[in-house]
């Protein structure tokens, strides 16, 4: 990729009042034109893998051990590797029939599960089961807790799992706010003795888990100023193919798609209105009333519902669009896991992203600093609502705002459970959740897109 000019013209005049408005410290994109030329799996060759050897071997160690905890451990394992949707069929009835017999089990003698069971296998059945929307007691694990409130385990591996399963809680499950606290302190406590790979991944615990009008078409061009005039075009032709494309396929949900983009648009020119006037809100809640939904998860949401076809209705779009909890839920993770790991940047990251990918570094991107001059500070964020409301430090802000994402996904968790909605339709709502949270898990991958390359990779160019 070539390199841009220090101080690049800009390709519109922008008026006086606008030239004072301090840029955004995006960083180039590590792909260039690659994708332009990409040629992405086929189906033929999907359907090749379907039907080859692998499949056959592991369908028929779904059918052949009658040991549940192997059939168990291959289901995390295919769903780890990204391959689990090629198993479906398979996951969904093994799952099925794990739910039922404990079901008739807890019904039968008042237990859930094998009493014999280790604490690895009832992780393991406990984690997938809520994962697919199985309602399943917490009080499996009670038998594992001393009188401390301990779990009686030393393995790493059970350690990991049950690690995995706590946090698939809901509001007021005790022990399993309990197994989170003491596995990552117990984790944390192993790590320097075990080997590379599984050390690798304890690591992973020690990180935070978790415009007016509504007119759309080109005789409006007229009314824009110089320099939006050729954004407009392109986001209107855009749309207006997306939408073709919808119709030719009898998608009649396809006019759907302008809506959503003239809301969001409303939702960002909110936002520029705070910033031009300088305001700050006083509470996290009052923030959070617009900075959600400015977050589009709602928007995305809807439009992977659009993509599904007849399979989402219009009630479950509207239904998505009146913000539902996990709605809610979804854009508050996205705010303010945004707002955490971008409030402050250091320019040491800034400058790595920009050499990474052959750009010179445009020291014009930076509007304000912190105290020491060594990070980029972010202006009305929630942490600083947060830390005007209560006098916090940006680091009690932080906690405070973490626990409000903990919150989020419990509520998360307890509306899967509900399954009032499809699953098929609510694993799209907790896949972009878990999409926020890997993008703004290490670092503000938004900003700079060198930190997903290796994930966009394995699912977009080395597929399976």
């Amino acid at each position: 990729m070539g390199t841009c000019n220090p101080v690049p013209a800009p390709l519109f005049s922008a008026p006086e009042h606008r030239k004072s408005r301090s840029p955004a410290y995006y960083t180039p994109s590590p792909w260039g034109d690659f994708f332009l030329s990409h040629q992405p799996c086929a189906p033929s060759q999907v359907k090749q893998w379907n039907e080859g050897e692998v499949r056959h071997i592991v369908r028929d160690a779904f059918a052949s051990s009658s040991d549940m905890a192997p059939k168990l451990e291959l289901v995390d394992t295919l769903q780890r590797l990204g391959v689990g949707y090629h198993f479906k069929d398979e996951i969904d009835g093994l799952l099925r029939d794990v739910h039922h017999r404990d079901t008739h089990q807890h019904n039968q003698e008042g237990v859930c599960g094998d009493d014999a069971d280790e604490l690895y296998v009832t992780s393991l059945r406990f984690y997938l089961l809520r994962k697919h929307g199985y309602r399943v007691s917490s009080d499996v694990f009670v038998k594992f807790r001393d009188d401390h409130g301990n779990f009686a385990s030393g393995d790493v591996n059970s350690l990991l799992v049950l690690y995995d399963a706590a946090h698939l809680r809901t509001r007021g499950e005790e022990v399993l706010d309990s197994a989170i606290a003491f596995t990552r302190i117990r984790l944390r406590s192993l790590i320097d003795s075990l080997e590379p790979e599984l050390a690798k991944e304890v690591q992973c615990t020690k990180i935070n888990h978790q415009i007016g009008g509504s007119r759309w078409d080109e005789q409006d061009l007229e009314l824009f100023p110089a320099y939006m005039k050729a954004l407009y075009t392109n986001i209107l032709h855009n749309i207006n193919d997306i939408i073709q494309e919808l119709k030719l396929r009898n998608n009649s949900h396809a006019g759907l798609v302008k809506e959503l983009l003239i809301d969001i648009t409303r939702c960002y020119h909110a936002e520029v209105k705070w910033r031009d006037d300088h305001y700050v809100p006083a509470k996290v809640e009052e923030h959070l009333q617009l900075s959600a939904p400015s977050s589009a998860c709602m928007h995305i949401t809807n439009l992977a519902f659009i993509s599904l076809g007849d399979v989402a209705t219009r009630e479950d779009i509207q239904w998505v669009s009146s913000y539902p909890k996990i709605i809610r839920s979804v854009c508050i993770i996205a705010r303010i896991s945004n707002d955490i790991m971008s409030h402050e940047v250091p320019i040491l990251s800034l400058l790595h992203c920009f050499l990474s990918v052959n750009e010179l570094f445009p020291l014009f991107y930076f509007s304000s600093f912190d105290e020491a001059g060594t990070s980029f500070r972010a202006r009305g964020s929630t942490v600083q609502t947060c830390m005007k409301e209560h006098g916090f430090t940006a680091e009690q802000a932080r906690e405070e705002l973490g626990a409000l994402v903990d919150g989020s996904w419990m509520d998360i968790v307890e509306e899967c459970l509900d399954a009032r909605r499809p699953m098929e339709l609510l694993e799209k709502v907790v896949n972009l959740a878990r999409g926020m949270d890997h993008m703004y898990k290490r670092e503000d991958a938004y900003t700079f897109p060198i930190g997903l390359k290796d994930a966009i990779t394995s699912v977009l160019v080395d597929s399976v």
